[in-house]
């Protein structure tokens, strides 16, 4: 499993800020065939910020490209990939990311869920574009009910900047704090 990590990782590494293909180890059109395959198989009633037409344009500028001796891990990869993009919203402040498509009630503003956004962050996080992250982390202490439900994301946020560097989400550690005394002060009544 350490060996699978490490080709993500360095496969990710090894771009350049101009993502040609160039600069890749890997061709990447060898796994367009996924993302075609999964447009093909989609009926796009939810459509938000990246459409199915746009998906490839996305992971070409987006994502690190993995290729795996096992297709079915490999598959698995590009389809939560895949996934992933569609619940991208843009929103007048900056980008979110839903939990579900359709509008489900028990959800926020801009149909937000807080306790998915732990997992949002340890996904993401490998997103070439910080923009995508930076807004969504921003939201949550902006406009979100980080206590709608749980909200555990101090961890992922770090671990997210292990990976970007960017000191930009280092800049909400007040409201994490915040966010941390309130719920353990609740926690314990």
């Amino acid at each position: 499993m350490s060996r699978l990590l490490f080709v993500i990782a360095f496969s990710f590494v090894a771009g350049s800020k101009s993502y040609s293909q160039d600069n890749y180890i890997l061709n990447i059109s060898d796994f367009k065939h996924y993302i075609e395959e999964f447009n093909r198989n989609d009926n796009e009633l939810y459509k938000q910020l990246i459409p199915n037409d746009l998906v490839w344009d996305f992971f070409e500028s987006n994502i690190p490209f993995f290729e795996c001796p096992d297709k079915n891990i490999e598959m698995t990869y590009y389809f939560r990939w895949w996934t992933f993009r569609k619940h991208i919203q843009k929103t007048p402040n900056g980008y979110v990311i839903t939990e579900f498509l359709p509008k489900v009630g028990w959800s926020d503003k801009y149909n937000t869920i807080s306790c998915a956004a732990t997992h949002h962050f340890y996904e993401g996080r490998w997103l070439k574009s910080h923009d995508f992250l930076n807004g969504y982390a921003n939201f949550w202490f902006t406009e979100g009910n980080p206590r709608q439900y749980n909200f555990g994301v101090a961890n992922s946020f770090l671990e997210y900047f292990k990976v970007t560097k960017d000191s930009t989400i280092i800049n909400l550690l007040p409201e994490l704090v915040k966010n941390y005394r309130v719920h353990s002060w609740n926690t314990l009544k």
